[in-house]
């Protein structure tokens, strides 16, 4: 369930980054609520949010609260509002991933930053693909430059062979290890 939240911000960020007009993503969730001494809305139960290629989960999500008024519209989330990927930012947490061809990244929690294109998972940090696996404590995934940073306790996975480090940095784009 906690799967959904990133992946959300992720799609609406490359939405909002496309140069040409795309559908809104399917955004679905079982419960949001407004706090306004928080100045969150907070999203909870099967977040999942499904656009651009991108499918989004997550248990629980929570969203600057004067950005997610643009897009709440009638009780659903609407994308095509006309918030820049500037203006959100989404906090996430539980059992969150995102998934894209063959990529598969999940966390604890993520943080999502539209100003700098960037994702911060933390917390039982895995990155899958066919053919290799990437475990750690903290992941950054830069959705510009297809490149993803594993740092703090990183065990890669290729075939039969193990590595342990410190850091680690993955090229998506071109699926190989740098």
């Amino acid at each position: 369930m906690k799967k959904t939240l990133f992946p959300l911000l992720l799609a609406l960020v490359l939405l909002a980054l496309s140069a040409t007009a795309l559908a809104a993503p399917n955004f679905s969730f079982d419960s949001y609520s407004l706090d306004f001494a928080a100045g969150r809305c907070v999203f909870d139960g099967n977040i999942r949010i499904v656009a651009n290629g991108c499918t989004f989960q997550a248990d629980h999500a929570e969203v600057d609260l004067k950005t997610a008024l643009k897009y709440l519209k009638n009780g659903t989330f609407d994308a095509q509002s006309g918030v820049s990927s500037p203006d959100f930012e989404v906090w996430c947490e539980g059992n969150v991933s995102v998934a894209q061809d063959g990529l598969k990244l999940t966390g604890d929690k993520a943080h999502v930053i539209g100003k700098t294109h960037e994702a911060v998972v933390e917390g039982n940090v895995r990155l899958e693909r066919p053919k290799l696996t990437i475990r750690a404590d903290r992941g950054l995934f830069n959705w510009d430059n297809q490149i993803a940073q594993f740092d703090d306790n990183v065990r890669i996975r290729q075939g039969n062979r193990e590595i342990n480090a410190e850091h680690a940095f993955y090229d998506v784009a071109k699926d190989e290890l740098l």
